[in-house]
């Protein structure tokens, strides 16, 4: 969509990519915005509701730097993969969010960029059920995906950009599940 100047809206928004092998972790960071009444357009979705934030959720490594993000996140099933074009596209002054164990395999780029690692969320199996360990206690979140369950605090961090701090976070999750 072209404004009267001639150009594309989306440039003018914060662009955000979540690289993730499962796409539930893009399902439950859309059911948290939508909780906490953030207005993201999800790329998959309306990309011209007047939001300020464009959101894309892929497995694509290609697609997600092609979509040069200012925020991105990488979930915990691509640290055996060829993610390091992701970095090298980040706008300036952008933010990466990464497993902890990628700390060292993050390449130089002259572009500057924050960088936010995560470590795998502390979780068990319980009674068939998925129970994480919080700053607030113990959660339980039903038949959550155990590749969701490992980058939920990664997706805290890329919720945390958009002002979903860790309290409602939690607090999101205990009510979806």
């Amino acid at each position: 969509m072209r404004d009267s100047s001639g150009t594309d809206n989306a440039d003018f928004r914060t662009r955000a990519v979540i690289l993730c092998s499962d796409p539930s972790i893009s399902i439950l960071a859309q059911q948290i915005f939508r909780t906490n009444d953030i207005n993201a357009a999800w790329v998959s979705n309306d990309t011209r509701n007047g939001s300020d934030f464009l959101i894309l959720s892929t497995g694509d490594i290609n697609t997600a730097a092609a979509f040069k993000p200012t925020i991105a996140m990488i979930g915990s099933g691509f640290t055996d993969q060829n993610w390091q074009s992701l970095p090298e596209n980040i706008t300036p002054g952008g933010i990466l969010i990464y497993p902890q164990v990628l700390e060292n395999g993050i390449p130089e780029t002259s572009v500057f960029f924050r960088k936010l690692p995560f470590e795998i969320a502390d979780y068990q199996m319980k009674s068939n059920e998925i129970t994480i360990n919080t700053d607030f206690g113990e959660l339980s979140l039903g038949n959550l995906k155990e590749d969701v369950a490992r980058d939920l605090r990664g997706l805290q961090l890329f919720c945390s950009q958009f002002g979903i701090m860790e309290e409602d976070f939690i607090a999101t999750l205990a009510e979806l599940y």
